[in-house]
This record gives structure tokens, sequence and C-alpha cells, in this order.
């Protein structure tokens, strides 16, 4: 098992300041439709085997703070009108933190709506994340649960730096959740 102990080595390879870059990047379902304005960077820190990824997402549509593909138009009587546009709030910058533990040990996490009704049960994930060879990135694997213990979906996140350590890759895979398969590869430049 890798741990990265501070001060004995330098930050990991991982660590600092990362911003998409779009045209690399293979982008799917709301993503895809606004690659013309999509801007994202990435704060990675890392303290032992905790990473820490602060995404900072702009020109994405967003609704209640949650990114949405764009609202639906229709043509009536020959005007093109786009509906709901009231309730988005375009080009609004919005901030994640993820935490990983990356030590290869399952962590089962609450997830999902917080605004359930109390009735129901909670959702859940469980997710386990290991180090990739030679520091150069980690993997995450994740199992969605349902109110009911079902489980729902698995997804895959690799975090994979290139060899000259420029270029930061996250490889998503969801090969079955209720949304279909979805499978996109962001693309991201190192910046500090």
């Amino acid at each position: 098992m890798m741990v990265f102990v501070a001060g004995s080595q330098g930050p990991p390879p991982i660590q600092g300041t990362w911003c998409l870059d779009v045209s690399k990047s293979v982008l799917t379902s709301g993503m895809l439709d606004y690659r013309s304005t999509l801007s994202q960077c990435l704060k990675v820190d890392v303290a032992g085997n905790r990473v820490t990824v602060v995404t900072t997402t702009s020109g994405i549509g967003t609704y209640a703070n949650q990114p949405i593909s764009p609202p639906p138009s229709a043509v009536v009587d020959g005007i093109p009108v786009t509906l709901g546009t009231d309730s988005l709030a375009m080009r609004r910058q919005f901030v994640t933190t993820d935490y990983y533990d990356v030590d290869g040990e399952s962590r089962h996490l609450p997830w999902g709506d917080t605004l359930r009704d109390d009735t129901m049960p909670a959702e859940s994930v469980t997710r386990v994340a290991m180090w990739l060879p030679n520091e150069l990135g980690f993997e995450v694997t994740e199992v969605f649960f349902g109110p009911y213990g079902e489980a729902r979906s698995t997804t895959t996140q690799r975090w994979t730096l290139s060899t000259n350590r420029q270029t930061l890759t996250n490889d998503y895979l969801s090969p079955g959740s209720f949304f279909g398969e979805n499978h996109r590869v962001l693309v991201y430049t190192k910046k500090s």
C-alpha cells in the first residue's frame, strides 16, 4: 500500500491545479451540450492517503445549484421558444468538493436526495479507492444503492497522470445505471 508522507518526497505528482482541455475531452450527456462554454478547474490536494478534489465549474446551466442540460426548446407558431429559462442560471460558477480515501478500504457513505421524505430510507454509496502504480493516479469504484438497499449502478473513475506529469485524465465509466451507459474522458492540463 502506498502512503504519501508530507515532506518526505515532496508533494505527490497528482497534487496541484488542473484545468479542463475541452478539445481533448470526450464529453457526454449534459456536458456535451455546453462544449463551447464549459470551463472547469480542479484543485487536488493529497494528505497521506486522503485525496481532496475541489472542482470549480462554470458555463453549464444550473437549476437549484445542480448542473442540468439546456432547457427544452419548442417552436410555437413558427417562433423558437426556450422553455424554463426563468429558472435557469447560465454560466454560473459552482464548486464541489470530493474526498477519496485511497487505501483500498471499502467505505459506506450517505448519498442521494437530501430533500427526501423522512419516511423514505436514505440512499448510499460504497466507495473503494486504490493508488495506481508509480504514483501516477488512483482508481475509484463506487456502487450506488437505492433507499431499500438495492444496487442501482456501479461507476469506475480512473484518475491518471501522463508520464510527463502535465496532463491528468479522469476516465469515468458508468456501464449500467438508470440513465444508461455513460463513459466520459475529461482531460486536464497542469496549471500549478
